[in-house]
């Protein structure tokens, strides 16, 4: 009887993340920028706390920076947009839009890094709900006569496969790219969501790069494993008993 009992919890335990599986999970993820990494004492950023973003001091081309006075940009931003979803586990979904304006700023005064918070307190069902940061690393590159070498990138350090961890602009140009996640169940009592990365670059100036090696794991892959195991335990079992009648197995 007791073991019948643990091999009931065992079940449950394994059987509990294909139950929410099918579960419509929907909301949006309230994306906003703090904790700014600042290259120097001279970084200089706006909009901390919300979801737009600016650094740095622009170039002038005059009494600042080796580029023409026509050369003039605003400063570098980044906007997160939030975007409604429906989904499921193990379903990657578009979290939001992130608009990346690359600037040509003068050196030290930029950043290069910032972390973006996901408020997730209106999703439902609530076993879902929570908030999630994500530090967004920012390369600010050289400018060259090569526009895809000179393009600053914003990246997401361990995004999964099949997203691309960096999104590069061309200087002086913005677009538009799209930030997956999945969510994914770790335990019987805890959900994960996972950032997947960039998902689409939505304008010519923009461009993904980084693919990961990693992969998520299905919930159907995940269930062939474990029935691949409850196989071996019967055929196991099956053995044993064929011991005792035939000696052989």
């Amino acid at each position: 009887m007791k073991r019948n009992v643990i091999n009931l919890i065992v079940a449950g335990i394994l059987l509990l993340p294909f139950g929410l599986h099918a579960i419509p999970i929907s909301g949006q993820y309230v994306g906003t920028f703090i904790n700014p990494l600042l290259t120097g004492s001279s970084s200089v950023t706006t909009g901390i706390g919300t979801d737009s973003i600016t650094w740095g001091v622009p170039c002038d081309g005059v009494t600042n920076c080796f580029t023409s006075p026509g050369g003039i940009t605003p400063p570098s931003s980044l906007i997160f947009t939030a975007l409604p979803f429906v989904t499921e586990i193990g379903v990657p979904f578009v979290l939001g839009d992130v608009d990346f304006y690359n600037g040509t700023v003068m050196p030290g005064t930029d950043i290069s890094g910032i972390t973006l918070f996901l408020d997730g307190m209106q999703i439902t069902p609530t076993l879902f709900a929570g908030s999630d940061s994500r530090e967004i690393s920012i390369v600010n590159t050289p400018n060259t006569g090569d526009p895809i070498a000179s393009a600053d990138r914003v990246a997401i350090p361990m995004a999964f496969f099949p997203a691309a961890n960096a999104f590069g602009v061309i200087e002086s140009q913005s677009a538009t790219a799209t930030v997956l996640g999945q969510f994914s169940v770790i335990s019987p009592d805890q959900i994960d969501l996972n950032i997947l990365g960039f998902g689409q670059a939505m304008s010519s100036n923009g461009f993904l790069e980084g693919f990961s090696p990693q992969s998520v794991p299905e919930p159907g892959s995940i269930a062939l494993v474990i029935l691949g195991l409850i196989g071996i335990v019967f055929q196991r079992r099956k053995c044993n008993n064929l011991k005792l009648i035939y000696e052989t197995c």
